[in-house]
């Protein structure tokens, strides 16, 4: 009976394939995209809105952030050797010598923990017989296809609803800036511009531009999109910040 046993789990573990490359990649752009949106949007309303009057706020909620992205990576796979990406495209890790077992927590943990090296884990990965990259020679594990049927479109969608997640979330730290404030204020009682568009009605939804703040020191950058009641035009507007002072426009100019 037990030799019964033994030879059906044996069966049971050839009729799985060790997952291709291009399947693994999928699953880890999976699993990154939605880990780092999921990340971004939880931490964003810690991080200053001005890193100048608070920059050992700013390192503190930058290092939680760090150290709950090692976590997450690391206990992705913890439920039934799969994450969300590998589920999505029918993989599984599972024990390089039994691919019926399901690796403990630490080795899971082990193997994941190695991703913050992408670039060696992703050569080792491409150019290695076997296909194993360094976390999974470390532990001891692999990765397997338990599911040959995968839908394309269950992949695509997390993927582009994690992108537009990731984007909405930049333009609304953007819009929430204060620098951004203060350009708007800037525009809407400007001359030059009032004469141009109008009354101002409203603004582009996206902002374009870019905010840089170091050792007390800021930089802003946007082109906004003005919607007047005669016109609309785009403007160009740099902000800066003084230690310790206000959020002041130096220039501007516009395009129509």
């Amino acid at each position: 009976m037990g030799n019964a046993n033994d030879t059906a789990t044996h069966i049971e573990d050839t009729t799985l394939e060790k997952a291709t490359l291009w399947y693994r990649i999928g699953a880890f752009l999976v699993d990154h995209t939605i880990i780092a949106v999921v990340l971004t949007v939880l931490f964003m309303p810690f991080f200053p809105g001005d890193t100048v009057a608070d920059y050992n706020g700013w390192l503190a909620t930058f290092s939680i952030f760090m150290l709950a992205g090692v976590i997450v990576y690391g206990l992705k796979d913890v439920v039934r050797g799969q994450s969300f990406g590998k589920y999505i495209l029918g993989l599984a890790v599972r024990d390089s010598d039994n691919a019926s077992e399901v690796p403990s927590i630490p080795r899971l943990f082990m193997r994941n923990i190695f991703t913050f090296v992408w670039p060696v884990e992703f050569i080792i990965l491409a150019c290695s017989s076997s296909k194993t990259k360094l976390g999974d020679r470390l532990a001891g594990t692999n990765v397997y296809r338990i599911s040959k049927k995968p839908k394309p479109i269950v992949v695509i969608i997390p993927i582009f609803l994690a992108i537009a997640i990731f984007v909405g979330s930049i333009m609304l730290m953007l819009r929430n800036h204060p620098s951004y404030h203060t350009a708007l204020d800037f525009i809407e009682t400007n001359p030059r511009i009032i004469e141009l568009v109008g009354d101002v009605e409203g603004f582009g939804f996206f902002p374009n531009g870019s905010v840089s703040t170091t050792n007390g020191y800021g930089i802003a950058d946007f082109t906004i999109r003005v919607n007047g009641s005669d016109g609309t035009v785009h403007v160009r507007i740099i902000v800066v910040r003084e230690p310790l002072g206000d959020w002041e426009v130096v220039s501007f100019g516009y395009r129509q």
